[in-house]
């Protein structure tokens, strides 16, 4: 079973649709170093605070995809992600959709 790592907080519904098809891993926000204790990622779903640049990512060679659960990706280095062939997407209309209130 592959590993998806999460750094951000994503709805439980959606992790709960992971959870059946990976092995989902909570990595603590802004983590940089260490990711052997957490496995090998294929995707990475986070929320900004972590920057994944061309050091991190030669950390995990295993890793595919890296989603912002926000608008932008203003901590990924794009080119460095691209050069490792990681994809790199974001959700674009997140903070579009008003709160129940």
């Amino acid at each position: 079973m592959e590993t998806v790592f999460i750094s951000s907080g994503i709805p439980d519904d959606l992790r709960e649709r992971l959870a059946k098809r990976y092995r989902v891993v909570d990595v603590p926000e802004g983590t940089t170093e260490g990711f052997a204790a957490y496995g090998e990622p294929a995707g990475w779903f986070m929320d900004g605070g972590t920057p994944v640049n061309a050091a991190v990512l030669a950390q995990l060679p295993t890793l595919r995809a890296v989603s912002n659960h926000g608008v932008g990706y203003d901590s990924v280095d794009v080119p460095a992600a691209t050069s490792a062939g990681v994809t790199v997407s974001n959700t674009p209309r997140c903070s579009t959709t008003p709160w129940p209130s």
